[in-house]
């Protein structure tokens, strides 16, 4: 709330600030604008040829400072379309980072709570849950993992995903392509370690991962 409340104020500061000066410029090319009307009247005005050179050399260079004016503001009208649009392609790139690190956390979570069709059901349903997601600004506000835990949630997920396993399936988006079929950032036929079918061994596997969940299959000969 209180950083929220900082960038509200700060932005509110610079656009009154542009206002002004765009205000302060647009007055200041006016008055340049008087007072190049008055000199080329003296101008026309004048008795002698040196009245008319000193005022036409006067007139000259109040003239260019209007064309200074003039050039300026659009000059800053420029720069601001630029920086809209660096600042839209920067918000792209973070709200592609954000779905990304959202995808790899949930996937994982899919991942160990769910096999088989319902998996693969689940994955796509988090597909189109992030792409809806995307065309609402809340959704690039506020830390990360509170996205992750709604949307783990909206999906019927109980698994928690710790500290730990979301900041690697982070890096693991960040650090591998994305699969065109599944959008899978550790997954291409295998799991992100290298095993088959998506299992996961190491730091981020959990303190569960050898222990076999309940109504899971073992293989034939091995003691329940």
């Amino acid at each position: 709330m209180g950083l929220t409340y900082v960038l509200v104020l700060f932005m509110s500061v610079a656009a009154e600030m542009t206002a002004r000066h765009d205000r302060q410029l647009a007055e200041l090319a006016a008055l340049g604008m008087g007072v190049a009307q008055a000199l080329a009247m003296q101008v026309s005005a004048a008795e002698t040829p040196g009245e008319a050179a000193e005022a036409a050399h006067a007139f000259e260079r109040v003239s260019r400072a209007v064309r200074m004016c003039v050039a300026l503001e659009q000059r800053l009208v420029h720069d601001r379309r630029r920086a809209e649009r660096d600042d839209r392609a920067a918000a792209g790139q973070d709200l592609d980072r954000r779905k990304a690190q959202v995808k790899a956390a949930v996937g994982r979570a899919i991942e160990n709570e769910v096999k088989g069709p319902r998996g693969f059901e689940l994955k796509m349903k988090l597909a189109e849950r992030l792409e809806e997601e995307a065309l609402f600004d809340a959704f690039a506000e506020g830390p990360v993992e509170r996205h992750i835990e709604r949307i783990r949630q909206a999906l019927g997920l109980t698994d928690n995903v710790t500290p730990l396993r979301l900041n690697a399936a982070c890096a693991s988006a960040m650090s591998k392509p994305v699969s065109a079929e599944t959008g899978d950032a550790d997954r291409a036929g295998g799991g992100g370690d290298g095993s088959p079918g998506g299992a996961r061994s190491g730091p981020d596997a959990g303190p569960d991962a050898s222990v076999a969940r309940p109504g899971a299959r073992l293989p034939r000969g091995q003691p329940a």
